[in-house]
């Protein structure tokens, strides 16, 4: 398209040079006098006339000056079509590399994704444990039951025995017939100590033994005081006190086991309720835990949540970041490598009869100050007069304008390659 838009533009300037040249001589030819219309004779020395008036070395100075200005026009028009070009392929080559980043981007999100499924993974295995632990926990408690119960039948056994101890204190209290007085108030005490002994037992079970040893060795003595009472008192009894013994022994028997019934029902009693509050603290404690189970995984679902919210935060942070770093170093690189192009082609000496269009590749090694250490062609126009032109470019243009940050031009201008279009 270029090219014939260039013929074209050729054409026209030929036809104006044309016109242009019968301007001339119709200008030229106004000069002479006017003659009546020639003769053949005439016509033959005008034509001399005029050929003496415009030599052909004129002619060929105004056409060679034509092309000249032509060969600049097409040379301006090649150049800015090569800047175009290169602009176009350094827009082109930062779109990709855009795209790239863009793509890395998108891999670290997916391995962020996947990094927060682990930790969901993770948690629902805790949360399965904790499920574990509960069901430990319950075994536990049943077999805290099944111990209390056991405890329980212990405890019922020695009921029976206290109750068959008691039966044998019956027989051996249905033998005392004598020191009425006596009796009541060993009886009286008795009873004083066996209601020690039931609030002992309420407190401290792990006493009633010893209590129970205690009293039946106390037991036995009153029995032996009581035997050699009644021999040096034996004749002194009648049958009628006797009786009356009997009687007020029985009367006492029947109310001890009355009051006897009343103290192990209210042991029963306070049992019972000392089992539902036992109970009742138990299903509280549940009840807490339950709820400190529910709370803890409330607290972790919104650790989790503001986790993932920060996490998203600082990666959109990141991103942005990165992509407006991203931006400002293709900004820099742009530049540094845009002024390194006019610099060299500032110091570039055509060479004369090259054919235009040419290019080729510089591999060029600096310093941070810009001072040029190799420069070599790493691809070829074809030409080498054209090729070590643009490498003594290269070294007449040192220093170099690199980016003065050291992380840029570590990475891009310590050693590049620069596509020479002059």
């Amino acid at each position: 398209m270029l090219k014939h838009s260039l013929d074209k533009s050729a054409a026209f300037f030929y036809a104006l040079l044309v016109h242009i040249l019968a301007l001339c001589i119709f200008f030229l030819g106004s000069g002479f006098e006017w003659a009546p219309p020639p003769t053949e004779q005439n016509c033959v020395s005008f034509s001399s006339i005029e050929a003496d008036t415009i030599s052909e070395t004129e002619v060929e100075q105004v056409m060679d000056k034509i092309q000249q200005r032509e060969q600049q026009r097409q040379a301006s028009l090649e150049e800015n079509t090569q800047t175009l070009n290169e602009r176009r392929e350094e827009l082109k080559t930062l779109h990709q590399q855009q795209v790239e980043q863009a793509q890395a981007l998108l891999n670290k999100e997916q391995r962020l994704e996947e990094q927060a499924d682990t930790v969901e993974k993770n948690l629902t295995q805790l949360e399965t444990a904790l499920v574990d632990k509960r069901g430990e926990l319950e075994q536990q408690l049943a077999q805290a039951a099944e111990q209390k119960k056991t405890l329980e039948q212990q405890q019922e056994a020695l009921r029976s025995r206290e109750s068959r101890l008691e039966e044998e204190a019956q027989q051996q209290q249905a033998r005392l017939e004598e020191q009425q007085q006596s009796l009541e108030q060993r009886q009286a005490e008795l009873a004083l100590r066996e209601a020690e002994l039931q609030k002992a037992a309420q407190t401290q079970k792990s006493q009633a033994a010893r209590l129970q040893a205690e009293a039946e060795q106390q037991r036995k003595a009153e029995e032996d005081a009581r035997r050699k009472q009644r021999q040096a008192e034996e004749q002194k009894r009648a049958q009628q006190a006797r009786q009356e013994e009997q009687q007020q022994a029985e009367q006492r028997r029947k109310e001890q086991a009355v009051e006897r019934k009343r103290q192990i029902a209210a042991e029963k009693k306070r049992k019972a309720a000392a089992a539902e509050q036992r109970r009742r603290d138990q299903e509280a404690e549940r009840k807490r835990q339950a709820q400190a189970t529910e709370q803890r995984k409330k607290e972790q679902a919104a650790a989790k949540a503001q986790a993932q919210k920060e996490a998203a935060a600082r990666a959109a942070r990141d991103k942005a970041n990165a992509a407006a770093q991203a931006t400002q170093d293709q900004q820099k690189i742009l530049a540094a490598t845009i002024a390194i192009k006019n610099k060299i082609t500032r110091h570039w000496l055509r060479p004369p009869h090259l054919p235009n269009g040419l290019s080729c590749v510089l591999e060029i090694r600096t310093t941070p100050s810009g001072e040029v250490i190799n420069a070599s062609v790493f691809q070829s126009s074809g030409h080498r007069i054209f090729d070590d032109a643009a490498k003594d470019a290269a070294w007449s243009a040192a220093p170099l304008p690199v980016p003065t940050e050291q992380r840029l031009f570590e990475q891009h201008f310590r050693h590049f390659r620069l596509r020479f279009r002059p």
